[in-house]
């Protein structure tokens, strides 16, 4: 069976603040969202490991 994957508690509680803030599913899910932001910041983090790890620096 797979390990179920849970998000870090940053996230967790990045998302706990949203909700405090009340925001719609626009802020969330829109043009310019969380939601995209999150997943660039996580794609170009991803990028820049592969690229260090595959040069050997940084």
């Amino acid at each position: 069976m797979a390990k179920e994957r849970t998000l870090p508690r940053k996230f967790d509680s990045l998302l706990d603040e949203r909700m405090e803030d009340r925001v719609d599913a626009e802020d969330l899910f829109g043009e310019d969202g969380l939601l995209k932001r999150m997943k660039k910041f996580m794609t170009e983090r991803i990028l820049e490991a592969e690229i260090t790890d595959n040069l050997g620096y940084e």
